[in-house]
């Protein structure tokens, strides 16, 4: 397995995951799964492009045999007041590949990146009925500061979110 950033040449893998992180779990990402479905593959090689290098955002993934089995991506915010905080979102491993430990790598290749780009934290959100993924960003050391009733209204059902953060030693 291979833990790298997204390549310009990704975008049908990075397409593939993340239909099915939509299909496998639709309420813990922000996305609608009709939104994804209005990327041409060209939308996809330019998401690709701008995440794998030359600016603050970036895509990490876990490779295996040549696919993609896991994802994170981390942007920074386009006001300068907030570009010291990168956010993480669309985190996600195949369920084949649960338990392995490459949730953490690849939360943990992020964290150095974003050490690497300088900066003070890193937020996420996350639905608070995922332990499975509170435990991991907690394991990681990201710590709540907030939680938000509601967030997400699927069909009438709302899900509550924990917002969590990584802060960086200051220097």
């Amino acid at each position: 397995m291979e833990i790298r950033r997204i390549k310009t040449t990704d975008g049908p893998a990075l397409k593939l995951i993340r239909q099915h992180s939509l299909v496998s779990d639709d309420t813990s990402f922000g996305i609608h799964h009709d939104q994804l479905a209005e990327l041409s593959d060209s939308d996809w090689t330019d998401v690709c492009r701008t995440n794998a290098g030359g600016s603050a955002n970036t895509i990490v993934v876990a490779v295996v045999a040549g696919g993609l089995i896991g994802m994170v991506g981390c942007r920074q915010d386009r006001s300068p007041k907030l570009q010291h905080c990168g956010m993480v979102w669309g985190m996600y491993v195949l369920p084949a590949y649960r338990g392995q430990h490459i949730g953490h790598k690849l939360l943990s290749a992020v964290i150095q990146y974003g050490a690497k780009i300088g900066y003070m934290m890193l937020k996420l959100s996350v639905m608070e009925r995922s332990a499975r993924a509170l435990a991991l960003y907690t394991k990681a050391g990201f710590t709540t500061y907030a939680h938000e009733p509601a967030l997400f209204c699927i069909d009438g059902i709302t899900y509550d979110a924990c917002h969590m953060m990584y802060l960086y030693p200051r220097k």
